[in-house]
């Protein structure tokens, strides 16, 4: 049975590019950033047929994809970061659930997992709309509806395999491949943005992140600008 994983990316959290941050100076975003970037870049190489590797899939999915990711959502939660937090906790559970459901999985439990996958893509289209919020980066946009688009297009594949139409989904693995390895990517240059823009490095926008939609949000506390693509 093919086994198919997909995983999540989010931003830098309040205003990096401003000399105020809270508590804290440290961004915990990058650390969910990097775990989801890195994850999900093995994972599609696996399904684009350019590696075969489960068992680093498992081992860096368990680790790196889910509990980075959670221990960057429960840093979120302290620094006041709803989105990141409800971004990082759950997308680092998904990879945990992933990694124990695909260990346990035979060869009928296609039909299950294509539902599996279509609930996470139903979670990701919620988050995604959030990238619409005032202030949101444009790299956020992109890893959302990239990452909404790879979580239905493998629900279909494993439905199709459920369907016995195995001759049928190279093309389409190979396809959400390609395309979990442009969202792994778009993550990554998220994440090095959180590091190298931020005041104890460069201090300014030193990676751009492309143009904001709507209005800046202010925050009430700091009236530091927090963009939810930051916030993740």
């Amino acid at each position: 049975m093919n086994k198919n994983y997909v995983s999540l990316k989010f931003h830098a959290r309040p205003s990096f590019n401003n000399s105020k941050m809270g508590k804290s100076k440290v961004n915990p975003a990058p650390i969910g950033l990097f775990g989801f970037a890195i994850t999900t870049a093995l994972l599609n190489l696996k399904n684009a047929h350019f590696i075969s590797a489960d068992d680093i899939i498992f081992g860096t999915g368990l680790i790196v994809g889910g509990m980075a990711q959670m221990i960057a959502g429960v840093l979120e939660f302290f620094a006041g970061s709803q989105f990141g937090c409800v971004a990082f906790t759950l997308y680092g559970a998904f990879w945990i659930s992933l990694v124990y459901v695909n260990e346990f999985m035979d060869g009928s439990s296609d039909g299950p997992f294509a539902c599996y996958l279509f609930i996470w893509g139903l979670f990701s289209l919620f988050m995604t709309m959030a990238t619409f919020a005032p202030g949101m980066h444009f790299v956020s946009k992109t890893v959302f509806i990239s990452l909404t688009t790879l979580f239905f297009l493998l629900s279909i594949i494993h439905g199709m395999l459920a369907n016995d139409a195995d001759a049928s989904v190279h093309g389409l693995e190979t396809l959400a491949g390609l395309i979990g390895i442009f969202c792994a990517s778009f993550a990554f240059y998220d994440g090095m943005a959180g590091v190298l823009n931020s005041p104890a490095v460069y201090g300014r926008e030193f990676l751009p992140l492309g143009p904001r939609s709507g209005a800046q949000k202010v925050t009430d506390a700091h009236d530091d600008v927090v963009t939810l693509s930051e916030a993740a």
